[in-house]
């Protein structure tokens, strides 16, 4: 398994992102996999992990990048502030994170044609 841990400069500020592959060249379909209201932690990448496993390249990234480094509720107990995390957060906002994940994506030869993507979370 190949893991790489970096920032990615988006039109908002810097974006924490991972991304996973199975060892080899690929190139790998790719995979978006988005985290979830309790923020970015080890399950979310753990479960892309596993997914990368199976033969994929998977990025994923902390999307409340806009308000905080770093925020995962179940560290901090802090059910409001993902609320209020969640809120300020648009699809608006998503897609144009999506979009600088998949440039990147597409200048990495790891990863195959973004033309043709799978997204979860």
């Amino acid at each position: 398994m190949i893991e790489e841990h970096f920032d990615l400069t988006t039109p908002a500020g810097t974006m924490p992102t991972w991304t996973f592959r199975p060892d080899g060249a690929g190139p790998y379909p790719v995979v978006l996999f988005l985290m979830d209201a309790p923020g970015m932690r080890e399950e979310v990448r753990d479960m892309a992990r596993r997914l990368a496993t199976t033969g994929y390249y998977v990025m994923t990234s902390q999307l409340y990048y806009r308000d905080v480094r770093e925020f995962n509720v179940f560290e901090t107990g802090d059910r409001d502030r993902m609320f209020e995390l969640m809120s300020n957060l648009s699809n608006a906002m998503v897609v144009e994170d999506s979009n600088v994940m998949l440039a990147h994506a597409e200048a990495d030869g790891g990863a195959a044609d973004t033309s043709k993507v799978g997204t979860v979370g």
